[in-house]
């Protein structure tokens, strides 16, 4: 299965029409992450990091709306980002905060309030927050808060964007489920399923932006590498590419083939390369995306030119 990112782009857009669909998909991720929002997360009270988690706080504390707490606190973001990181990543970026301001403070007039299992609503809310992020990200665009500040922290010190995004969303989780709660059990409670929907939100922006498939990357060391490709060639359709290689401990030289293969292929392949060369050696990877002949194509989100 494609991902989100290829289904929705194709090569034989305009430049123009490339940008409205970029748009036309941001405002749907938006709409998503918004429903996520209002529905489930902020009924039940589930702590949320970055922006988005410190104006439930203050929606909490002080019945300031969710969107225009989100707004008005990436407002300082854009600037510095803007100033830093260019037009280029601001643009999208500042498109999908602003939309899914309004978004979520319409949706909270009339969308019905999930008030059932909190597990429930950590299960809906993460898998569907994710969704929204995912196709967000897929067009370029993001909503703004902690990714923002990981991204110009890091460009000043060269520190993981991963890793200080982690730090900034944990800080504000922890904020908001000693907010939340009334004792220790409360607390920890919080903090569980804030971690099962960011477990959940990360991996369908995965699966979004890099597709379901599961694909494996074979390395074949063999004494006999026409054979085996040959006998791939015949028996799966798959193309091969030889690498040269040399024991470092024997200093004997070998023929390296590498080999992509889907997850259903995978028992074929290596039936295929022992009954060819039993003594191979294989060496099996998982492959997160496979890009290229024959599998996936990808066009990138359209970038408007400078004016």
């Amino acid at each position: 299965m494609k991902s989100l990112s290829q289904r929705f782009s194709s090569q034989e857009l305009t430049p123009q029409q490339n940008a409205i669909l970029d748009f036309i998909l941001i405002t749907l991720g938006c709409a998503i992450y918004a429903v996520a929002v209002i529905m489930f997360i902020r009924p039940l009270q589930i702590p949320l990091g970055g922006v988005a988690g410190l104006a439930l706080i203050f929606d909490h504390l002080f019945s300031f709306p969710v969107g225009i707490g989100t707004f008005v606190l990436n407002l300082p973001l854009i600037f510095v980002g803007y100033k830093m990181l260019g037009r280029k990543f601001i643009s999208r970026t500042t498109y999908a905060i602003v939309v899914n301001a309004v978004l979520i403070d319409t949706f909270a007039l009339f969308l019905p309030r999930f008030e059932g299992d909190r597990l429930l609503a950590a299960l809906y809310g993460g898998v569907l927050m994710g969704t929204g992020l995912g196709i967000i990200f897929a067009r370029g665009g993001t909503t703004g808060g902690s990714d923002i500040v990981s991204k110009v922290i890091s460009t000043r010190t060269g520190r993981p964007i991963g890793k200080l995004n982690l730090m900034i969303n944990a800080v504000v989780v922890l904020a908001g489920a000693i907010i939340y709660s009334v004792d220790m059990e409360s607390l920890m409670e919080g903090l569980l399923y804030a971690i099962i929907v960011q477990f959940l939100s990360s991996t369908m922006i995965d699966r979004i932006l890099t597709g379901v498939d599961s694909s494996n990357a074979a390395f074949i060391i063999t004494d006999k590498p026409e054979e085996i490709a040959s006998a791939i060639f015949k028996g799966m359709d798959r193309g091969v590419t030889s690498l040269s290689g040399e024991g470092m401990f024997t200093h004997h030289r070998h023929t390296i083939l590498l080999c992509a293969a889907k997850k259903q292929e995978v028992i074929q392949l290596k039936r295929i390369i022992m009954s060819t060369d039993p003594r191979a050696f294989i060496i099996m990877m998982s492959a997160q995306e496979i890009i290229g002949n024959r599998w996936k194509t990808f066009v990138p989100p359209s970038n408007k030119p400078k004016a």
